[in-house]
């Protein structure tokens, strides 16, 4: 798992996290540079949860739905 997450450039966000914006107003208030970031960390942990939850058995991914995160997962 380890190693496929680091394939995909998720590796990271995993272990990291990243910081979400408190709210919608936040993440406007964002230059444009930062908007992209977010939004390039955003994808890179929805790929990674894709990835956790494929290689989950069905009784561990009813335990993790509330996670918001790879890393929370």
């Amino acid at each position: 798992m380890k190693a496929f997450l680091g394939s995909q450039e998720c590796i990271e966000i995993v272990q990291y996290g990243y910081d979400e914006p408190e709210s919608k107003e936040a993440e406007d208030a964002l230059q444009e540079a930062g908007k992209q970031v977010f939004k390039a960390n955003r994808k890179k942990d929805n790929k990674a949860k894709t990835i956790i939850y494929q290689g989950l058995d069905e009784s561990i991914f009813e335990i993790i739905t509330s996670a918001k995160t790879s890393k929370e997962i």
